[in-house]
């Protein structure tokens, strides 16, 4: 039985330049974080998983909800530390479906939960699917690769047991379903005919390839053997690594082998130019992955020419990729895009080792990017770590840490971010970590460093953006202010910053 606990948000809120990073719930208490994962929309919340394993009542790895006021534990396994360890959400006919472990059992069933009576429920279906196969939900039902029965390929109707997915041209089919998408209205499939197919005009024993599923004839076709070179004899058959479907302007683009390829969905037929059937490798960018389609570009993570992880970002009307961030040493690993609706993707990345702090190597930051540049979000700040990034109304919630709290539920409103609280390329990256200003609550001095001019223009505003005084400084302001807070604006040569002071 579910037990539903809410919570009051604690609104601890972090004030950087004019944006405001705020802390939704500290779900385990102290530094350690409560290892918040899975996010995904539901009736107006944020569904996700999390542990509060250094709380007093330690609830396990458990499903949690926010809607970023109020934020409520749904207890599905009761006991001290006991987890259910949900994951793989999705919305089916208005319920919510996901897996986690059963209440009397460690092993993973399916579990539903239907707004109109506010339960949550085991539905006992074992192992209904895996992670790496996301249930595609076409006209009421969900199709997925079932765990449990070799990844063949199923469809659920969200009230019976899920049935199996005919293959009428060659009998039973005994397809290994590994991804899956909905594409003009067939399915494109990365799969393995483990029953090798003899009937391929593409060749036989293929291994687990590009595949194509027709509702209307209700048969598998093999679009292309992308990996041609085949094991004979005893073992797996060579695969041609298909990951990361993504539509964008009615193209299909997904990787293989490490490399950028897009498809019409459509058997090949015929060699000449008209032919249909074009599934094709478009660039030679190794390493390709985390694919996001957006005002029609694709971004996605490739190999520079150094073998780090870059942003790319690539343009169909003209065929090519342009590298777009340029960490020199580490990977920057964009990932978790998401589009805010301010002509910005937003997305978390590492940032090149050479402007960061060596004991931060490999922690993650907020970026954004207009598909021409990228900036880091708040570059003058403690908070890192952000993670698995999602939108609800307008407002960006992410894993993130400030340094004291642990890595916890955080939230951002992108209508607040300005000018001054980024940052486009390392020299001002640089530049915001050098600069200063310090005492800071102050009693009326505030001393500036890492000024690269001598003569700096500043403006001092009230919070309610009132100009209080302006003047040249070197390294030193002498607030005529009465206490209260503050901000400080400074143009020093090209660049513009503002900064939160408080006088005592």
């Amino acid at each position: 039985m579910k037990k539903l606990y809410s919570l009051l948000v604690a609104c601890i809120a972090t004030t950087i330049g004019f944006g405001q990073i705020t802390l939704v719930e500290d779900i385990n208490p102290g530094t350690n974080g409560s290892t918040f994962g899975y996010p995904y929309i539901f009736d107006g919340y944020i569904y996700f998983r999390a542990d509060d394993k250094d709380d007093a009542e330690d609830h396990g790895s458990e499903l949690w909800k926010s809607n970023g006021s109020e934020t409520a534990l749904i207890d599905l396994k009761d006991g001290l530390g006991v987890d259910s360890k949900p994951f793989g959400f999705f919305e089916l006919n208005n319920k919510l479906f996901f897996s986690a472990q059963a209440p009397t059992s460690r092993s993973n069933y399916q579990w539903e939960y239907d707004p109109s009576t506010g339960d949550f429920k085991d539905i006992a279906l074992y192992n209904f699917y895996s992670t790496s196969v996301q249930p595609v939900i076409i006209n009421n039902n969900a199709y997925f690769g079932r765990w449990n029965d070799s990844y063949h390929l199923f469809q659920f109707d969200g009230t019976s047991e899920p049935t199996r997915v005919d293959n009428l041209a060659s009998g039973i089919m005994d397809e290994y379903v590994r991804d899956i998408i909905y594409y003009n209205d067939k399915l494109v499939l990365y799969m393995k005919n483990n029953l090798e197919d003899k009937n391929n005009p593409q060749g036989t024993e293929v291994g687990t390839e590009l595949y194509l599923y027709d509702f209307t004839s209700k048969t598998y076709s093999l679009i292309k053997n992308i990996e041609t070179d085949y094991i004979t004899g005893p073992g797996d058959f060579n695969s041609s690594g298909i990951s990361n479907f993504t539509i964008l302007n009615n193209t299909l683009y997904f990787e293989a082998q490490g490399h950028l390829w897009s498809t019409d969905g459509e058997v090949a037929e015929g060699t000449t130019p008209e032919a249909t059937g074009v599934t094709e490798q478009l660039l030679d960018i190794e390493s390709v992955s985390n694919f996001f389609a957006w005002n029609n570009l694709l971004l996605f993570k490739g190999d520079d020419a150094n073998s780090i992880s870059q942003l790319f970002v690539y343009d169909p009307q003209t065929g090519n990729a342009t590298q777009l961030s340029s960490n020199g040493t580490l990977d920057h690993n964009p990932n978790d895009y998401t589009v805010a609706g301010d002509g910005y993707v937003y997305y978390t990345g590492v940032e090149d080792s050479s402007t960061g702090d060596p004991e931060e190597v490999g922690i993650s930051y907020l970026y954004r990017t207009d598909g021409s540049i990228i900036q880091k979000v708040f570059g003058n700040t403690n908070f890192s770590g952000f993670d698995d990034m999602i939108l609800l109304d307008g407002i960006l919630y992410f894993e993130a840490t400030d340094g004291t709290v642990g890595e916890e539920l955080y939230k951002l409103d992108p209508a607040t971010i300005t000018a001054n609280d980024v940052a486009t390329g390392i020299e001002d990256e640089l530049y915001i970590k050098n600069l200063s200003l310090y005492p800071n609550p102050t009693k009326g001095t505030i001393n500036i460093s890492g000024l690269e001019t001598s003569d700096v223009a500043y403006t001092v505003y009230d919070i309610s953006g009132r100009t209080i005084q302006s003047g040249i400084t070197n390294t030193q302001i002498s607030l005529n202010c009465a206490p209260g807070i503050y901000i400080i604006e400074l143009k020093d040569g090209n660049k513009i910053t503002t900064h939160k002071v408080q006088v005592k």
